[in-house]
């Protein structure tokens, strides 16, 4: 997830980059910033995140925080885009 906000910003992790990226994910978004969510980038994410069975949330104490989907699934329900 970093390494896709350096492509897209270049910086390490934009605000709410999770949420964009679980955006993209749904088909919800085509671009961010540079980045372009070809197959191959949402197919990595989907790999990944479901190998882990989680997904990356950006906490501002623990910095990047992994949260098992129905954590995350908690976390995306209250953000407002």
């Amino acid at each position: 997830m970093s390494f896709l906000s350096e492509e897209a910003y270049r910086a390490a992790w934009m605000k709410d980059l999770e949420f964009h990226l679980w955006k993209a994910l749904q088909g919800e978004m085509k671009e961010y910033g540079r980045l372009k969510f070809t197959s191959h980038v949402i197919a990595t994410l989907q790999d990944l995140s479901t190998a882990a069975n989680g997904w990356i949330y950006f906490d501002e104490e623990r910095e990047e925080t992994f949260l098992p989907f129905h954590e995350w699934e908690q976390k995306r329900a209250e953000y407002q885009y």
